[in-house]
């Protein structure tokens, strides 16, 4: 039935968006930004850190910037300072703006993961998830090396976003409850001159106690509608239109024929409506779309699905069913809040997901939004 949307793509935004904002704010931003940023103390590693020689052996001289709770630690190179803008999720982050130096650390909850999941497939994850959003993907051969005395993944990886050409030395490794990816990038005309001060970077992260606290974790009990001036996101045709908080950025090429998409990074919320003409879908009710729309999830999507009892409602005097997903897509689990509503001449889907275990705390909000949909 009709041309439905290719789900997989969608809830791969986890990972990509991050990468997404790292070279927007990093490779594309204005140079004048270095150094704004004050560094922290600097720390005589080989003196003040309690560590075992061989990795006192491999750390590299320069400044200890360490999360809030000090529990993870890198090492970054004089010059380099911190850089809390790359990345909303990023609990360290530094830069050398004025050569195009750009390192961050993003830790990945285990629990957000299928079952059993080992560090291939969390590499091979945020692989997919990059290749969701950058043209011209060009992924190296992985090498094993050792962060500290933990066994570790390096790949090279270049793509381009909004014209943007940049190359990461992308780390990854595990310890605890938590994967870590450490992506360390510049211009990609720059790339091999910087490469192995990157390597060295990369490698002087240390995992210093296991209470690695999440950057959103702060805002999930305190999300509310409109606490800001909100955003109202409408069509390219002017059809149709949702409102979201004005922390929120829109967003293109996220999802396949998506007319309105969006994200709100730092607190891990997606959203997008897709729209189809009824004409191409031989005369289906809005029962039939929806499942449809459920059946190719579950089937063709998202593994170990499950699903909530569908609610009929009305959006702005429209007839809408909305119901839950939740499941494993490419071992992230996801759960999405689905609203399927019909107008005169189209079927819409107005989507909003986010990682399974944070739902509880966003459910309403993503209703409150969803509420706000319009179409002429």
């Amino acid at each position: 039935m009709g041309n439905l949307v290719n789900y997989k793509k969608i809830s791969m935004l986890l990972a990509a968006c991050m990468l997404t904002g790292a070279i927007l704010s990093g490779c594309s931003s204005d140079k004048e930004s270095a150094g704004k940023d004050a560094s922290p103390k600097k720390e005589e590693q080989s003196k003040k850190d309690d560590t075992s020689k061989e990795t006192k052996e491999t750390e590299i001289k320069g400044t200890a910037l360490k999360n809030d709770n000090e529990s993870l630690q890198l090492t970054i190179p004089d010059g380099w300072v911190q850089d809390k803008e790359l990345n909303p999720l990023a609990v360290l982050s530094a830069s050398k703006r004025s050569d195009e130096k750009y390192i961050m650390v993003i830790p990945y909850n285990k629990k957000d993961f299928s079952e059993n999941s080992k560090l291939d497939d969390f590499a091979n994850t945020i692989k997919q998830n990059i290749g969701a959003t950058a043209k011209n993907l060009v992924v190296g051969t992985a090498s094993d090396t050792k962060v500290g005395d933990l066994p570790a993944k390096q790949v090279d990886i270049s793509g381009e976003v909004n014209g943007v050409k940049a190359k990461y030395l992308m780390t990854y490794l595990e310890k605890g409850d938590h994967f870590y990816q450490i992506a360390a990038w510049t211009t990609e005309s720059k790339f091999d001159q910087y490469k192995d001060e990157f390597k060295q970077v990369s490698e002087s992260f240390r995992v210093l106690k296991d209470d690695v606290p999440m950057m959103h974790t702060k805002s999930n009990h305190s999300d509310k509608p409109f606490t800001s001036v909100p955003l109202v996101l409408k069509s390219d045709n002017g059809k149709s239109s949702i409102a979201v908080d004005g922390d929120w950025k829109k967003e293109t090429g996220l999802i396949p024929d998506a007319s309105i998409q969006a994200t709100n990074i730092g607190k891990e919320e997606y959203m997008g409506v897709i729209s189809e003409p009824k004409s191409s879908l031989g005369g289906a009710t809005l029962t039939d779309y929806y499942k449809a729309i459920k059946d190719n999830m579950e089937k063709n999507t998202v593994k170990n699905a499950k699903t909530t009892k569908p609610v009929n409602l009305k959006i702005n005097n429209k007839k809408a069913i909305q119901f839950e997903l939740s499941g494993e897509v490419d071992n992230v689990k996801i759960t999405y809040l689905m609203t399927l509503v019909e107008s005169s001449k189209d079927f819409h889907q107005v989507i909003f997901w986010t990682l399974q275990q944070r739902m509880d705390s966003k459910r309403e909000l993503f209703k409150k939004y969803t509420k706000t949909f319009k179409v002429k």
